[in-house]
């Protein structure tokens, strides 16, 4: 899981670079945990530095959500669907 490593290193940059680059922000490691429940888990103990990580994977997953609902909502629109107001 590629954006685990920034999340492991309590690194903002590296999170960022890794989600430019295309990493999935919803994957999940070996143990079943996505890179924001490890950030989360990281920023218990160094929450100083933990924070950065965690406003970056928030607002990847916040981002990625919303271009879902949108998009099913396209679809169903375009399907005859009853639109949905969000």
């Amino acid at each position: 899981m590629l954006c685990g490593c920034g999340a492991r290193l309590n690194a903002a940059g590296a999170a960022e670079a890794l989600l430019s680059a295309g990493a999935d922000v919803h994957a999940a490691s070996s143990n079943g945990k996505t890179a924001l429940q490890i950030a989360e888990i990281n920023g218990q103990v160094r929450k100083d530095r933990c924070e950065p990580v965690l406003a970056v994977l928030l607002h990847k997953v916040c981002e990625s959500v919303l271009e879902i609902a949108f998009a099913r909502r396209d679809a169903q629109c375009e399907y005859g669907a009853p639109r949905l107001s969000l």
